[in-house]
């Protein structure tokens, strides 16, 4: 998630870097999770299996938690006012680039049912509105979920508050007992709901409200517990508080460390790839795939295979970025509200 650009903004370098590395693990996750889908590599299946848990156990609640400060901190005054008409324009951004690639990806995989991992059908694509299609387009649809719910007045005057937290860190482990097929993404908005919150607290009172001397003592003390249990075989929700915890604890960590680490701060590769966070996000699926097709007949080391995969994908929406933008059609993709209002007023 960006400032709007119409708004003049200073970029919080060290978030742009934080969001670099978030993106990374999502596209590391995704191409793992695809080379197992297809069986390649067969003889290293373990050993990915294993990187893939850890990258999901904490990869996304990171980068739900950078989306809730980000949200916090372009959308509310120090006094927690909203402002509105930003806080309207950037939601519309969301949701048209939320239905133009819905409609786009619904498509694609309509067409090539048989290279990918999750089938949509052309029902699917009349159900957008309830049901997000793949699985990467949950992200934008549970974040203007998060938009309508965390911009209410309550929640604003309560950001902080014991109670508050505690009732959404249970919201957030009823995740487990809910079914991926439920419209609304309701599991994957119960899931992050924790990290958002978090990351909206961090925005407002600083990452000291947090990271304070008792409760790093207690938060890695419950990391140490769950990674105890992952030694003895249990998996990501195999125990829910723990799973929940866990993902918040590294993300607010990985937070921290990027705040006061200059070299982690101010990296540039990281910066780079972290500006272009939301086309990443979005555009991923496309170059990752491709490269899962041909990659593998032509590279026979696993590790090579995976970090080639991922810099070409990374490599390939940079400069579908820098081109998009020089021949100014980039608005009409990831800027469409603003684009049209524009269009509308030279008119």
């Amino acid at each position: 998630m960006e400032f709007p650009k119409n708004d003049k903004q200073e970029r919080i370098i060290f978030l742009d870097s934080l969001k670099g590395l978030a993106v990374i693990l999502v596209i590391l996750g995704h191409i793992i999770q695809k080379y197992q889908s297809f069986n390649l590599y067969p003889k290293w299946t373990d050993t990915l299996i294993d990187i893939e848990s850890v990258i999901y156990s904490f990869h996304m609640q990171l980068f739900m938690l950078i989306s809730g400060f980000l949200f916090e901190k372009a959308y509310f005054s120090i006094d927690g006012k909203i402002k509105q008409k930003r806080f309207n324009t950037q939601f519309m951004n969301l949701f048209l680039v939320y239905i133009f690639f819905s409609l786009f990806e619904g498509c694609i995989k309509i067409f090539f049912s048989q290279n990918v991992i999750s089938q949509v059908t052309v029902a699917d694509l009349f159900l957008i509105l309830f049901k997000p299609i793949g699985g990467r387009l949950w992200y934008l649809y549970v974040l203007m979920e998060y938009y309508c719910i965390f911009s209410r007045k309550i929640i604003q005057k309560n950001i902080g508050k014991i109670g508050l937290l505690l009732t959404i860190t249970v919201i957030s482990i009823l995740n487990v007992y809910t079914e991926y097929a439920w419209l609304f993404s309701i599991r994957r908005a119960l899931r992050d709901s924790l990290s958002f919150y978090v990351g909206m607290v961090i925005c407002r009172y600083g990452v000291q409200k947090i990271m304070n001397k008792t409760n790093i003592v207690v938060l890695s003390f419950i990391a140490l517990v769950r990674l105890f249990f992952y030694g003895f075989g249990c998996m990501r929700n195999d125990i829910p508080f723990l799973s929940v915890m866990y993902g918040t604890i590294i993300a607010t960590a990985i937070f921290g460390v990027f705040k006061k680490v200059e070299m982690l701060s101010n990296s540039h590769m990281l910066s780079s790839i972290g500006i272009c966070s939301l086309e990443m996000f979005m555009l991923q699926e496309y170059p990752l795939t491709l490269c899962t097709l041909f990659l593998p007949k032509l590279v026979h080391n696993t590790w090579f295979s995976i970090i080639s995969n991922a810099v070409i994908t990374v490599i390939s929406i940079m400069v579908f970025k820098l081109v998009t933008v020089k021949i100014n059609i980039y608005d009409f993709f990831f800027r469409p509200y603003v684009q049209i209002k524009k269009m509308v007023e030279q008119e």
